[in-house]
């Protein structure tokens, strides 16, 4: 009877054991199953998520991202629209050989000192510089100009480029030269005049000189493109070499037509040098003269006050 018993206890107990073990192994199998199902979905998640916050940082980067200004032109850009090509910068001007281009295309402005009427038909222009522009003279325009810039008018440029009031201030675009013949720093040819805020243009389009013309001769045989002579300036082209208008650099007969600071009077013209001397004019002066300004021809070399002795 107890064996009966012992035996039935005993089988009890082993199956209770062998129910925890398969469940036990079932767990483990669910556990093995799943861990790697869990870790695969995770990385897999994590790598999804990623990508996407990569994606969406990369189309957020690239749609807020701002588009570029459009660039401010610098002043030398905007002058380049009213500037001639360089093969024609020295276009109608005669004996261009003399003038050595610095800059086909540059800027400046000041006020006009002074105004001489040319016998070759230019209306030259001293300005005085604003600050800004002071470093386009050179050592002979401090010396034989007063500090002045050189302007050069044309014959052709008449009735294109006004010419401006002794004392007004003008805004100038054209080609920046060094002038052969004088040794000082010119704006010749100009293309663009600035004055009372109204631009004027001028340029080659216009006619010009022929390149082998003379001083006495660029005037008369100027001619426009349809052949007919280029309007000139009056006073200009003139066979004494014309006159000036009134104002600073008016002589002691205070008429406009002396060049401040000598005596006896000398008419305006684009330079003198002593009669008698080595100098190539255009224009001669006979000493002695009294000189007692700033000399812009440079006639007292030894600074004593008389020139031409």
């Amino acid at each position: 009877m107890l064996s009966k018993i012992a035996m039935v206890s005993m089988a009890v107990v082993l199956a209770s054991c062998s129910t925890q073990q398969v469940n036990h192994a079932g767990a483990n199998r669910f556990h093995s199953r799943q861990q790697p199902s869990h870790q695969t979905t995770k990385i897999a998640t994590g790598n999804d998520d990623h990508g996407k916050r990569h994606s969406k940082a990369t189309k957020h980067h690239h749609y807020q991202q701002p588009s570029r200004p459009t660039p401010i032109p610098k002043p030398e850009a905007v002058a380049q629209s009213v500037c001639p090509p360089p093969s024609r910068v020295l276009s109608g001007v005669y004996h261009p050989y003399r003038l050595v281009v610095l800059n086909g295309c540059q800027r400046a402005s000041g006020v006009v000192d002074r105004i001489l009427t040319e016998e070759d038909g230019d209306l030259h222009i001293d300005v005085r510089l604003d600050s800004a522009y002071g470093n386009l003279i050179n050592e002979v325009n401090q010396s034989e100009r007063g500090g002045d810039l050189v302007v050069e008018l044309m014959a052709r440029d008449g009735g294109h480029l006004p010419q401006p009031p002794i004392g007004a201030h003008i805004s100038l675009i054209g080609a920046w030269v060094m002038d052969n013949d004088h040794g000082w720093n010119e704006l010749h040819p100009v293309w663009q005049e600035t004055l009372s805020g109204v631009g004027h243009a001028s340029g080659p389009q216009f006619g010009g000189s022929p390149a082998d013309d003379g001083y006495d001769q660029a005037a008369e045989d100027c001619r426009t493109p349809s052949g007919q002579p280029c309007p000139g300036y009056a006073g200009a082209g003139s066979a004494n070499g014309g006159t000036t208008a009134p104002g600073p650099g008016s002589g002691p007969e205070g008429d406009g037509n002396c060049t401040a600071g000598y005596s006896p009077c000398l008419p305006p013209a684009s330079d003198y040098d002593c009669a008698g001397g080595s100098g190539d004019g255009p224009k001669y002066a006979q000493g002695p003269v009294t000189v007692s300004g700033s000399d812009p021809y440079g006639l007292d070399t030894d600074g004593d006050g008389v020139a031409c002795e």
